[in-house]
């Protein structure tokens, strides 16, 4: 491990960037597809007319029409595209090396996170072309430093700044606003639990939990109540979650979709079928596909990667078991912050392929709750010297 952080995160950026000239000047299958296209494709049409008006009219889309302003600044190249998800991914790499100050990360485990996160080769690709998750993985990472600067170093000014990331997760994916309002949720949290410590969980919660509610049903609604994406949860979250499913299992079936995990229509229409929905949706989306699934050499490198992240989930749970006082606060809140974008993001997901995308924002929360953490070495006492022979026989 000679290797510094430093080179790991420009050896990752190099990464990136050699994807982004190959897809903005040759033939990059997964470039043209249709995600990154179309964001593509509504920036060069944005450029041409720069103006709030024409973006909430015709756009309705925040990162179209930022990369559109660039586009309208430079020139409408997929390889501008492309280079701004690398500079996202950069400036969330540094943000990843701030957090890792805060917590006092070992230099040996601040370069095995960075080993993952520079050079998990998923990673490499979905940050380096025109998609939401570079900018989504760059704010989820703003957020969490927020909350431990308030946290951990009482910087109240944070306050700002996590509310600027939450605002932008909300612009670039309306799903992100449950997180943002959880990670709003969590700060007060643990706030209650360094001024009350124990007094916090018997009393202070009667106190606390109105206030908590109130935030996430209020974080509920603005999905509810948010434009046409979300329609359909208008009718309940349950019946929303299922029309989304179910539409997207009906697309597959008529398309062929190679990599879907779900083939049949699910029945969600009330909360608690919800519940028991949720670990099923979580299980096949962080793990699939299976073995038996297995039907080209891209799944073969999925596979992998998520025998990775069950390590990884693993590493976190232990190290966040074995941490105490204020260390043993911030990594529950991380490994849980993990598990909530990622629950977030299964109950819209139906194939492994959208899967290794959406596991993008929340990859810098995996490997911090991996290897943040070290359990402390014990010393071992040195030995004894030996007693030299002659000077006991003259004593």
């Amino acid at each position: 491990m000679l290797i510094d952080t430093r080179l790991l995160i420009s050896i990752g950026f190099f990464l990136r960037l050699i994807v982004a000239i190959w897809n903005g000047f040759f033939d990059f299958e997964f470039g043209q597809t249709a995600d990154p296209a179309s964001f593509h494709g509504w920036a060069a049409i944005f450029s041409n007319n720069p103006t709030v008006l024409n973006c909430e009219e015709n756009i309705r889309h925040v990162m179209s029409c930022g990369l559109g302003f660039v586009y309208f600044l430079t020139t409408d190249s997929r390889f501008i595209g492309s280079l701004m998800s690398n500079l996202a991914w950069l400036v969330s790499a540094l943000i990843l090396m701030k957090i890792m100050g805060i917590l006092l990360v070992e230099k040996s485990n601040q370069k095995k996170i960075l080993l993952v996160y520079a050079l998990l080769p998923s990673s490499i690709i979905v940050t380096s072309v025109t998609l939401r998750e570079p900018y989504q993985l760059l704010f989820v990472n703003l957020a969490v430093l927020a909350a431990l600067n308030i946290y951990w170093n009482k910087s109240y000014m944070h306050w700002l700044t996590m509310l600027f990331s939450v605002y932008f997760m909300f612009l670039l994916h309306r799903g992100l606003v449950v997180f943002g309002t959880y990670i709003l949720a969590s700060t007060l949290i643990l706030l209650a639990r360094r001024r009350y410590k124990n007094g916090f969980n018997k009393i202070k919660l009667v106190f606390a939990l109105p206030i908590l509610v109130l935030i996430v049903t209020m974080g509920v609604k603005v999905i509810f109540d948010s434009g046409r994406d979300f329609g359909s949860l208008r009718d309940g979250l349950a019946v929303g979650i299922q029309n989304y499913q179910n539409g997207g299992v009906r697309t597959a079936l008529q398309y062929g979709a190679s990599t879907t995990y779900r083939d049949t229509v699910v029945d969600i229409k009330s909360d608690s079928d919800l519940i028991l929905f949720i670990p099923n949706a979580l299980f096949q989306y962080l793990f699939e596909p299976m073995p038996w699934r297995v039907s080209r050499p891209q799944d073969i490198a999925i596979v992998l990667e998520n025998l990775l992240r069950v390590y990884l989930i693993w590493k976190g749970w232990t190290g966040m078991r074995r941490a105490s006082g204020k260390m043993k606060n911030a990594m529950f809140f991380i490994f849980i912050s993990y598990f909530a974008i990622e629950v977030i993001f299964a109950q819209g997901t139906i194939n492994w392929g959208t899967a290794v995308r959406h596991h993008i924002p929340g990859l810098g929360l995996l490997v911090l709750s991996a290897f943040a953490y070290s359990k402390p070495r014990r010393l071992r006492p040195k030995p004894l010297a030996p007693v030299n022979a002659s000077m006991t026989s003259e004593n």
